[in-house]
């Protein structure tokens, strides 16, 4: 059994890694003026999905 707290172990590290990337990534795009442009793509994001989850409301109806 040692060796499969082994691979977790390695798992949460490499995720915890990723993560940490991640947010630097993040971090350097608000910086850098993305940060405007990914809440404009959110909130088309967000339209769509309201109009299509209406338009399915309607078929089931």
């Amino acid at each position: 059994m040692a060796s499969v707290y082994g691979v977790e172990c390695l798992l949460g590290f490499a995720m915890v890694g990723a993560g940490y990337c991640f947010g630097a990534a993040i971090e350097r795009a608000v910086v850098d003026g993305w940060g405007d442009f990914s809440i404009v793509l959110l909130l088309v994001f967000l339209g769509l999905g309201f109009l299509g989850w209406r338009r399915l409301s309607q078929t089931v109806d």
